[in-house]
C-alpha cells in the first residue's frame, strides 16, 4: 500500500515528537489537557485524562490515562485556572449521575495514590488542582500531592492505558506529572510557583525568647534592681546626712515630700527680705526728695 506524501510527514513528525518526549496530542484540539511525555504511547497519540466505559455507559467513579482520542469526546478536557478545576469538555447529561452540571474531576480522597472520579462541581480541596511552575496539578491548594499517571501500563480494547492517581510531587519522576494545557483558543497556560502556598515555619523556642519584649524591670542589661535596703523588703530610709538626694531620670534632684515645707518657708523668707529692703529704698527717697 503506498503512502501519501501527507501522511507519511505525518508519521515523521510524531516519530519525531515521541522520540523527543515531548506531549503528542496529535488531534491537537482545544482546549486541551495532555501529559507532556509521550510515556510510550505506541500510536503517537498521546495521553490524555479519560472517563472508563464508553458512551451511556461511563464509569464516572474511576477515571484512566488513555490515549487521546481522534474527536475528542471524553479525553477532551478543559482546566480553569480561575476555579483552579478539570471538567471535561464534551460531557453530555446523561454521561454520569451528576447530570445537573458540567461535573468536575475529583480525588478519591486526599491520600497518596488515590483514585480520580468525576463528581458535581464543588470547589472541595478534592476538586482543586494548582497548575504549578514545573506543570504539575497540584491537588488541595498546596498539599505535597499531584495528578499523575501511573508507572505502568496496561492493555484496554487494543490500546494502553495507566492509572490516573494522586502521587508524591518530589519523589515522583516528572514524566509521570508534568502537562501541556491549552485553553479554548489554543492558548498554553503557565504555572504559579507553589511555594507560597508552604505554611511559615514554626519559630524555635529560642525564637520565642528573643521575640519577647523585655519586662520594664529587667532592662539595664538584663540586671535586675538590687533589693531595697532593711529588712524583709521594707523602705529604704531617707536620706541622711553625708547622702545625696536622690535624682530622677534626667539628673535632676527630686524632693522628697517631707522637704516641701522647708522649701515653701525658705522661699517666703526670702519674699519678707526683698519687701523690707523695697521699703527701706523708697524711705530714703521720700526723705532726699523734701
Amino acid at each position: 500500500m503506498k503512502l501519501s506524501a501527507t501522511t507519511l510527514i505525518f508519521s515523521i513528525s510524531l516519530t519525531s515528537l515521541a522520540t523527543k518526549g515531548h506531549a503528542i496530542n496529535a488531534w491537537d484540539w482545544a482546549p486541551s489537557v495532555a501529559f507532556l511525555s509521550n510515556l510510550d504511547e505506541a500510536n503517537g497519540w498521546g495521553f490524555c485524562p479519560d472517563i472508563t466505559g464508553f458512551e451511556d455507559s461511563f464509569g464516572c467513579d474511576l477515571l484512566q490515562v488513555h490515549p487521546c482520542k481522534e474527536v475528542g469526546t471524553d479525553t477532551q478536557w478543559e482546566y480553569d485556572p480561575t476555579t483552579k478545576t478539570l471538567s471535561p469538555y464534551n460531557y453530555k447529561t446523561g454521561w454520569c449521575s451528576d447530570d445537573a452540571t458540567r461535573a468536575c474531576l475529583a480525588a478519591a480522597s486526599l491520600t497518596e495514590s488515590s483514585t480520580v472520579v468525576l463528581s458535581a462541581c464543588d470547589q472541595s480541596d478534592e476538586q482543586t488542582f494548582t497548575l504549578t511552575a514545573d506543570d504539575y496539578l497540584q491537588v488541595g491548594g498546596g498539599s505535597n500531592l499531584c495528578l499523575g499517571a501511573g508507572d505502568d501500563q496496561r492493555s484496554s480494547g487494543g490500546l494502553y492505558v495507566r492509572d490516573f492517581i494522586l502521587r508524591d510531587c518530589s519523589t515522583t519522576d516528572p514524566i509521570y506529572l508534568q502537562y501541556e494545557i491549552k485553553d479554548a483558543d489554543g492558548n498554553l497556560l503557565t504555572g504559579v510557583d507553589t511555594s507560597t502556598f508552604s505554611p511559615p515555619p514554626t519559630p524555635t523556642p529560642d525564637e520565642n525568647a528573643s521575640n519577647m519584649e523585655t519586662p520594664p524591670n529587667e532592662q539595664n542589661n538584663g540586671d535586675r534592681p538590687p533589693p531595697p535596703d532593711g529588712e524583709n523588703g521594707s523602705p529604704p530610709p531617707p536620706p541622711g546626712d553625708g547622702e545625696s538626694p536622690p535624682q530622677n531620670g534626667d539628673g535632676d534632684v527630686t524632693p522628697h515630700a517631707g522637704n516641701e515645707t522647708n522649701v515653701l518657708e525658705s522661699a517666703s523668707s526670702s519674699t519678707n527680705i526683698y519687701l523690707s529692703s523695697a521699703v527701706a529704698v523708697l524711705g530714703m527717697v521720700f526723705s532726699f526728695l523734701s
